[in-house]
């Protein structure tokens, strides 16, 4: 395994972690240390910028998908070479 595979694993099991933390203080820091002050993400046409933006959409999503209970994620790292998610069927973002 090259460093380049080790360093973007790395980079997705942080990303995949932020979106299931369930401590509000955790995820705002893994979200500063995730994307930069001006960081903007967009889906289907709604931008998210910034920190306190992404902490907004992040926490929205952990409390819709995750603390209800109708999601659960299943990271990369546990043996599987793909992201799962196992839930209702509906679209997650």
């Amino acid at each position: 395994m090259t460093t380049h595979t080790t360093g973007t694993q790395q980079l997705v099991r942080r990303y995949v972690a932020v979106w299931s933390e369930p401590d509000a203080e955790l995820r705002r820091s893994s979200i500063a240390d995730l994307w930069t002050q001006d960081g903007v993400e967009f889906v289907e046409g709604t931008q998210f910028r910034g920190q306190d933006g992404l902490d907004a959409r992040v926490t929205e999503a952990y409390k819709q998908f995750v603390e209800s209970g109708d999601y659960t994620v299943s990271r990369p790292w546990s043996g599987r070479s793909r992201i799962g998610v196992r839930g209702r069927p509906s679209r997650l973002w």
